[in-house]
């Protein structure tokens, strides 16, 4: 996976390197702010979530299912690693994926109002409840990542680990119907679809993800990238995209082929319904543009290899899944994120992506070898 090491000692690259230092310092001030203001949220709880602007999912809601779902797609890349014999970059994936189900876990107990709350959902558990088996999903998933990092079964945790992975974001796309089956039970997009495309769409980005990762850490590591590698992981992350934009293909022919009530609400969400849809308007047509041009850069051949182009190419498909499926409905229902919601949701993201940098260079630094270990 990794070849070619420069002469230079990778360790002294990484550790020396001004751009990495200035950048998870960036980082950090940005998680500072956001816990600052996730002071005020503990303070005012549902009054600055959407859970009590609406009672359907805001935008803490929309990151946990986001962050929960990215998991989907390191297990994939993390099978694929292992069967082709590329099982050093399994703690890297692995460091990866803690790092995700870390921030959904933080989303899913700020969105209650108060992080202790989050315990209440299995203290006074309900075999019915989507929210139970979510939570739970998330906590067996995040005990066998630490397992797996720590060194114990991690040949044998995997496929418990790919099963719980897939099975997240299915649950979240059933919740996140059942969440709008009172108020919003007209929603055009929402079908017996939703959970394969949230499938879909999480394997998709999380792919996506990976190599934007490694991409961003090749900048302060100088290590190359194997080609193959990363067009194999590009070309998955296409097909998901593919087989995600065909289930959206299929909810947009059952909206219409409801007539004219289905027909008016799914144009409804594209073409205008007021100054209450604008942003609906907009983050619906922006998605599928990004979704559209991203699938046409990564199927093509030429522009997939084209490894100055690819990181785009992949950035596309997490902000055009954020945007559809984390933002538009929002928007439906007249919900809009208040200032603190952005302030955490910022820095919890930030310190996720500083505790990526500052383990993925560890990570490497251990690894370094004078011969081709990935």
């Amino acid at each position: 996976m990794i070849s070619n090491w420069h002469k230079m000692a990778k360790a002294d690259v990484l550790r020396n390197s001004p751009a990495f230092s200035r950048g998870v310092l960036f980082l950090l001030l940005l998680a500072v702010a956001g816990l600052v203001a996730c002071r005020a949220q503990l303070s005012l709880g549902f009054q600055v979530s959407g859970l009590a602007q609406t009672g359907l999912p805001g935008l803490y809601e929309g990151q946990f299912m986001f962050f929960s779902g990215i998991g989907a797609g390191l297990a994939a890349a993390r099978l694929y690693c292992r069967l082709s014999g590329r099982s050093g970059l399994d703690p890297l994936i692995l460091w990866f994926t803690f790092c995700v189900l870390l921030a959904a876990l933080s989303f899913s107990a700020i969105n209650l109002g108060r992080p202790e709350r989050f315990f209440y959902i299995f203290r006074s558990h309900n075999f019915s409840s989507l929210r139970f088996w979510v939570s739970l999903a998330l906590l067996v998933y995040l005990f066998i990542t630490v397992l797996s990092l720590a060194g114990f079964g991690r040949k044998y945790l995997m496929f418990p680990a790919v099963f719980l992975a897939s099975a997240i974001p299915v649950l979240n796309g059933l919740l996140y119907q059942g969440m709008s089956e009172g108020r919003f039970h007209d929603f055009p997009l929402h079908s017996a679809l939703l959970a394969p495309r949230f499938l879909a769409s999480a394997v998709s980005c999380g792919l996506a993800l990976l190599l934007l990762g490694l991409f961003l850490l090749r900048n302060f590591a100088r290590f190359d990238l194997d080609a193959k590698f990363v067009k194999t992981l590009a070309a998955g992350s296409a097909c998901a995209l593919a087989l995600n934009v065909f289930f959206y293909i299929l909810g947009a022919a059952d909206a219409f082929y409801n007539l004219s009530a289905g027909r008016a609400r799914f144009l409804l969400l594209f073409f205008g319904g007021g100054d209450t849809l604008r942003f609906a308007n907009i983050a619906m047509w922006l998605s599928a543009v990004l979704a559209l041009l991203a699938l046409l850069l990564l199927l093509l051949p030429r522009t997939r290899g084209n490894m100055h182009l690819l990181p785009w190419s992949l950035a596309m498909i997490p902000l055009s899944a954020l945007l559809e499926q984390g933002l538009n409905f929002n928007a439906w229902a007249g919900y809009t994120p208040s200032l603190i919601e952005l302030l955490v949701s910022a820095g919890l993201v930030s310190a996720c992506l500083a505790l990526f940098g500052t383990g993925g260079r560890r990570i490497l630094r251990h690894a370094l070898t004078p011969v081709k270990i990935f």
